[in-house]
């Protein structure tokens, strides 16, 4: 834990964004997307998009999917009843050894600090297990990329006033210019860091066009010669093209299935683990408020990584493609790391904002 004041009890002003003021149950259920029916007793979900089309689906049980609408209702009562409790950092929705018809179900976990933590959660909610963790030291996050790119993709070393860190990947904004997106951190904390400058190895990129200190986001916008790669992402020393993005209810599949994914940045390069959490409320760090729409994963990152893309591999029309999940925005400290600028921390789990947000309450699009 911070000695500084670092971790916070976040208010709940952003938590319940995107839901209405309908119930919870009405609202969440009907923002998650249903491809079909596909047989006694199955539903088929989306896994991959790309905008509005569905690129990949997946058969998965009815039952394991209204379960995961109930557990997704009760974490976000949860979150609305006691994220304000004293030493409640955060609430997510994470793996449960029961399974429905087969398939892994998610219960509701809660980083606590166990110095101020009073033991105010209930065992359940509405028939789902509430579970406790130790929230870890969490820290904002140059081994790899850090070459001089044109066009820049994804996962490659950027520098900005404040910090070093990763370029994310191509998204066009709400208006539909191309944009290269990172972590608003790199720049100043919990500020507005429009008309800032980002470099790309040791020239001017571009500069922050939009920004969002809750998601901790920010849209570069080219200002030199350079352009943004709008398609593909390092991976393992080479690239791979991106496909589209998961969407909610993929990424609840991701936590059930335990599939490997991976995280890439200019610190530890290419890392691999799986997707531990989703609808995270909030790390409990500084002014970031993932507002039930963080991911977090069981992937080592640190210092340097932050902005980097966090993504799945999907199989289709015989290719491989990078299918991106967030990006990289803090990281539990619990070692260090030495590369060719010095030392820094590194450590699991990691925690960003999931895509599927920003695309959906940011009008955000993959490029």
């Amino acid at each position: 834990m911070s000695g500084e004041g670092e971790r916070r009890n976040v208010l709940r002003r952003n938590l319940l964004r995107g839901i209405g003021g309908g119930s919870l149950g009405v609202s969440t259920v009907a923002a998650v997307e249903v491809v079909g029916a596909s047989g006694d007793d199955a539903v088929r979900i989306p896994t991959l998009k790309r905008g509005d089309t569905v690129v990949k689906s997946k058969e998965v049980p009815e039952s394991w999917y209204n379960h995961t609408r109930d557990s997704k209702d009760a974490r976000e009562k949860l979150v609305e009843e006691h994220l304000d409790d004293p030493g409640v950092e955060s609430i997510y929705s994470a793996r449960w050894s029961e399974r429905f018809d087969g398939k892994n179900g998610l219960l509701i976990k809660a980083e606590i600090d166990p110095d101020t933590y009073e033991d105010s959660l209930p065992d359940s909610k509405d028939g789902i297990p509430v579970r406790t963790t130790a929230a870890p030291d969490l820290q904002f996050g140059d081994c790899c990329h850090h070459d001089d790119y044109d066009p820049v993709p994804g996962g490659v070393a950027v520098q900005a006033s404040n910090d070093a860190g990763s370029a994310g990947f191509c998204v066009t904004d709400s208006g539909g210019d191309k944009r290269l997106l990172t972590v608003n951190h790199l720049w100043a904390t919990c500020q507005n860091n429009g008309g800032r400058t980002l470099k790309q190895h040791t020239d001017a990129f571009g500069e922050v066009d939009e920004c969002d200190t809750d998601a901790d986001y920010a849209l570069v916008r080219p200002t030199s010669s350079e352009e943004i790669d709008d398609r593909r992402v390092y991976f393992k020393g080479g690239s791979k093209q991106v496909g589209g993005y998961v969407p909610e209810s993929g990424v609840d599949d991701l936590v059930s299935s335990n599939e490997t994914c991976y995280d890439t940045g200019a610190t530890t390069c290419t890392t691999e683990g799986t997707i531990e959490g989703t609808g995270l409320s909030s790390p409990g760090y500084r002014c970031v408020d993932y507002g039930n729409n963080g991911v977090k994963a069981d992937i080592v990152a640190g210092d340097g990584d932050s902005g980097g893309p966090i993504f799945a591999l999907k199989n289709y029309d015989g290719n491989e493609y990078v299918s991106i999940i967030a990006h990289c925005s803090t990281f539990n400290s619990d070692g260090s790391v030495s590369c060719h600028w010095g030392s820094g921390e590194k450590g699991s789990p990691i925690y960003g904002t999931a895509f599927y947000h920003l695309r959906d309450d940011h009008r955000l699009n993959l490029c």
